[in-house]
């Protein structure tokens, strides 16, 4: 079984309030989605109802432009300092973003048992 679900420790919904720039973050608006879930979330789902977890992945990139829009709603320094980046240095802080966990949804794949 393959799903995307919005990451709850994504930076751009940790970066802002929790208000509706936030569940704009994590697409949090029906249909969409209900709810962001963290790995330890899914893993604990996923183990209730049978599956293993085959990955959990966070290949997506964050929503600077989202981020630029909320500038006066950030309530943290590093997403204030990547907004004001260059655009190089931005693509960087995506790959870390990345490679780190961070990105605003996870793809997860699990196996049933």
């Amino acid at each position: 079984m393959t799903f995307t679900t919005p990451n709850e420790y994504a930076l751009e919904s940790r970066s802002l309030s929790y208000n509706v720039p936030r569940m704009l973050v994590c697409s949090i608006l029906p249909p969409m989605h209900l709810n962001a879930f963290s790995t330890l979330n899914i893993t604990h789902f996923a183990i209730r109802c049978g599956f293993g977890v085959v990955s959990i992945e966070t290949p997506g990139k964050m929503d600077v432009e989202m981020l630029e829009m909320q500038k006066e709603n950030l309530n943290n320094d590093l997403a204030k300092r990547i907004v004001s980046l260059e655009d190089s240095d931005k693509e960087l802080v995506q790959e870390i973003l990345s490679s780190t966990g961070a990105s605003s949804h996870m793809r997860c794949v699990l196996k049933k048992l």
